[in-house]
């Protein structure tokens, strides 16, 4: 989820996850995984707080520049 820097700290991307989490439960999805930058300490709080928790890495899964990042996938269990 990505966000304006002018709106960023208000709650929008939070109510967007939880909006599409509850529209995906809604359809019968149980599961929903996404990936995050190592470095984005601020997605992953974000994920925390919504009720994901770290299930694996992806080694290199982010390229930048001459280098690349590795990602952690997180995993969030969906109630109907």
């Amino acid at each position: 989820i990505g966000t304006r820097p002018s709106v960023q700290r208000r709650g929008v991307a939070r109510q967007l996850l939880a909006h599409h989490a509850e529209l995906l439960a809604r359809g019968g999805v149980r599961q929903l995984f996404l990936e995050v930058a190592l470095s984005n300490v601020a997605a992953q709080a974000l994920y925390v707080r919504s009720g994901f928790s770290e299930a694996g890495r992806r080694k290199g899964y982010y390229r930048r520049g001459e280098g690349a990042e590795d990602a952690i996938v997180m995993k969030r269990e969906l109630r109907p």
